[in-house]
């Protein structure tokens, strides 16, 4: 009876002893198999178990259109996000860094090439500008010029040469006879200076630059031409004013014979008799008056208000000329003296007036060729 198997399979006495475990027998189950039968769950294989490679199968060429798409893993980490879009787009760092490099030459190309082209645009604009001036300093005319007398600038020039000259003529005479015609010149060249005064031949920094000025350079040389053309005319009109003062104080002289009227009264001044006169300011030569014989003129005394008939017995005809022409002598030499002075100012004003140099420089500014630009 001990030796009938039991009803759990297993053998009788001897199999179980044999079979135990910590007995001499047979091996009995293992420890996996021992948390298997208790239910105790293992460990997950290890990686290095994992195979390193999946062999393909059929399965992975099969693919039906009504099959789900499989949802994309969820990135958590900013790095996996741009990793994902590098790798999405199919550029690397250094690809955007390259290209980020060129972008930033490019844009300074640009802007090197933008400032060459606004640099020759202004050089252009500098050559139009040079233009406009040399063309206005030819063609401008002043509003009081005759029709005949030419530009303003002919005009200029004409009276600047023409100082010139006489101031060196009066600079040169040594002898009585250079000096006598010196001044014979110095008195015709005031009569010009008058003439130049009239005419009013000067330039307008507003015309020369109606808008924006481009060449800085040439800016302040044409305003101080204009400057010095004004400087001229001025100087030009003191020295015509003077003109004027001594033509009125040589009247005399053109005029000659000098007569004025003298009315006459018997005086007693100190026991003895005298005849007193006085000079006449106006006298009525047409409505005489006829008394015994003797005819009488009203007469207005110089200096007086009221004015009385007076005999001719009494009144006197005085040629004076000899005293106003002594006196317009002095006046003319005081008159003179001015003259020579001022002169050295309006010489000084017209060699600042020369249009030479200014000349040169505009033509050479306005025959450079156009520069390419893109504006």
């Amino acid at each position: 009876m001990a030796d009938e198997p039991r009803k759990d399979g297993t053998g009788g006495g001897e199999e179980a002893g044999a079979k135990a475990p910590g007995s001499g027998g047979g091996a009995g189950p293992s420890l996996d198999e021992l948390k298997a039968r208790l239910g105790i769950a293992t460990k997950a294989p290890a990686a290095a178990e994992t195979p390193l490679r999946k062999r393909t199968q059929e399965t992975d060429f099969q693919f039906s259109l009504n099959a789900p798409a499989e949802a994309a893993p969820i990135l958590k980490e900013p790095s996996e996000v741009s990793a994902l879009v590098v790798q999405q787009k199919g550029l690397s760092w250094p690809w955007i860094a390259a290209f980020t490099i060129l972008a930033v030459i490019a844009l300074f190309v640009g802007l090197f090439f933008g400032k060459v082209m606004k640099e020759r645009a202004i050089e252009n604009f500098k050559t139009k500008e040079a233009a406009f001036i040399l063309e206005y300093f030819q063609k401008a005319r002043a509003e009081k010029l005759a029709a005949g007398e030419g530009t303003t600038l002919a005009v200029v020039q004409a009276h600047v040469d023409d100082t010139i000259a006489v101031f060196n003529a009066l600079q040169k005479a040594a002898t009585p006879e250079a000096q006598a015609a010196a001044a014979q010149q110095l008195d015709q060249y005031l009569e010009r200076c008058r003439a130049y005064r009239d005419k009013q031949p000067v330039f307008s920094v507003e015309a020369v630059f109606p808008g924006v000025i481009f060449d800085q350079e040439l800016a302040p040389q044409v305003v101080r031409f204009i400057e010095a053309v004004q400087r001229l005319y001025d100087e030009t009109a003191l020295l015509a004013l003077e003109a004027d003062t001594q033509r009125r104080v040589t009247e005399p002289e053109e005029r000659g014979e000098m007569v004025e009227t003298v009315y006459v009264e018997p005086v007693d001044e100190g026991g003895e008799r005298w005849l007193k006169g006085f000079f006449i300011a106006r006298m009525d030569l047409e409505n005489p008056v006829r008394k015994n014989g003797t005819v009488e003129y009203p007469v207005l005394p110089v200096g007086a208000d009221k004015g009385f008939l007076a005999p001719t017995t009494s009144l006197v005809k005085v040629d004076v000329s000899p005293i106003a022409k002594n006196k317009s002598a002095r006046y003319k030499a005081a008159i003179r003296a001015r003259v020579h002075a001022r002169l050295g100012q309006v010489k000084a004003a017209a060699d600042l007036a020369g249009f030479a140099g200014l000349e040169e420089r505009l033509r050479k500014g306005a025959g450079r060729s156009p520069l390419f630009t893109i504006f």
